[in-house]
């Protein structure tokens, strides 16, 4: 699905970005929600990046990564832990922005039926794209977010194994 975002674009680097584990759903412009490996999975786009919700029958647990204010910045390469669900691994990294391939992701996140693409209007290239998979004892995503007035892109893969 793919969503042109009339939020205004926040001024952020990778380097604002930040973790949260648990937090309650964030205000949302778009949301994408699907059922799988009996998991109601919700990707969220925010306007300034983008939260993950799992829910079951009497568990719930989120991944939100975020410029937040208050919370200083900087994603961890890597981090892993147990949660109501399984082992969370979460892994980013920050790559040179191209806009010809970043583009290209965007709009293959969009075409997914489980992937889900907002796309703001200024600056050009400027967006938030997540994509859902689901491998036999596993849920996992990734996701894009790009930054042109810093030339960055942001990319992250996280993964519930039960």
């Amino acid at each position: 699905m793919l969503t042109r975002l009339e939020a205004p674009f926040a001024d952020v680097r990778a380097s604002d970005l930040s973790l949260a584990i648990g937090l309650e759903a964030q205000p949302a412009l778009r949301t994408l929600e699907v059922a799988v490996a009996g998991l109601t999975v919700e990707l969220r786009l925010l306007g300034c990046s983008h939260q993950a919700l799992l829910r079951a029958p009497g568990r719930s647990w989120s991944e939100t990564v975020a410029c937040r204010p208050g919370v200083s910045g900087r994603l961890p390469e890597q981090r892993t832990e147990r949660c109501a669900f399984g082992t969370y691994v979460f892994r980013a990294h920050v790559e040179r922005l191209e806009c010809e391939r970043a583009m290209a992701i965007a709009r293959s996140a969009a075409a997914d039926p489980l992937g889900l693409a907002g796309v703001f209007g200024r600056p050009a290239g400027a967006f938030t794209a997540l994509k859902l998979r689901e491998r036999p004892g596993e849920v996992a995503w990734t996701t894009w977010h790009a930054y042109p007035q810093s030339e960055e892109l942001v990319v992250t893969e996280s993964r519930l194994a039960g």
